[in-house]
């Protein structure tokens, strides 16, 4: 979510940075690339280079091989653990429509801009098996879906991007609980948080305005 992201350093001294939409936030590694003299810009075939790749939650494969294929600009990207990047690129970054996919299952799909992601939809699952289907925008417009969280939670609505973990729940949404419980209203950083209305599974309804998950009343 959360945001998950790339940042390779690859043997040519070029650093590539690009955002994967949600999935957290990967961090600005340096590998033993990062010092190596320019040995030229990729040409149309395929090339290899010792690098790291900072995956979701701060986890970051081996840095035993970035693989760069491909011609013109419409370039792939393959990591040691199967990650791809498949896509349009400018000046060594992904610039214009591409997709993502992972062995975790992840495939999102949009358009970067200078290396950086604009706006993706798909599907991002995060190392801990949260799983979230939606939207992802950069560009200031509203984005979320649905959630899948590892403790049995499902949330479905708006969001909000995170850094470094699952987004979290932000605006208009719905939660349900494993126990039975639903809750339907409005969100603030992943907290009930304004008018909304909380059913329990015995038939007690909690219908009015709530304060970071307590319920504070009936509306007035």
């Amino acid at each position: 979510m959360k945001r998950y992201a790339f940042f390779l350093t690859m043997i040519f001294g070029v650093s590539l940075a690009f955002w994967v939409g949600g999935c957290g936030k990967g961090n600005d590694q340096k590998s033993a690339a990062a010092g190596a003299k320019d040995a030229g810009a990729p040409g149309s075939g395929d090339a290899f280079g010792p690098a790291g790749l900072a995956l979701a939650g701060g986890t970051t494969t081996a840095g035993d091989g970035l693989k760069i294929g491909g011609t013109n600009e419409v370039r792939s990207l393959v990591t040691a653990d199967g990650t791809v990047f498949e896509g349009e690129m400018k000046d060594g970054k992904p610039n214009g429509r591409g997709t993502v996919t992972d062995s975790r299952g992840t495939y999102q799909k949009g358009e970067w801009r200078n290396g950086v992601v604009y706006r993706v939809s798909g599907t991002c699952v995060l190392p801990d098996g949260t799983k979230e289907v939606g939207t992802w925008n950069y560009d200031g417009t509203k984005c979320g879906g649905t959630i899948w969280f590892p403790d049995g939670r499902i949330y479905k609505g708006d969001w909000v991007i995170v850094e470094g973990k699952a987004d979290l729940p932000f605006g208009t949404g719905a939660m349900t609980w494993p126990d039975g419980r639903q809750y339907a209203g409005h969100f603030v950083d992943g907290k009930m948080d304004g008018v909304g209305k909380m059913t329990y599974p015995d038939g007690k309804i909690e219908d009015g305005q709530w304060k970071q998950d307590a319920f504070a009343g009936a509306a007035k």
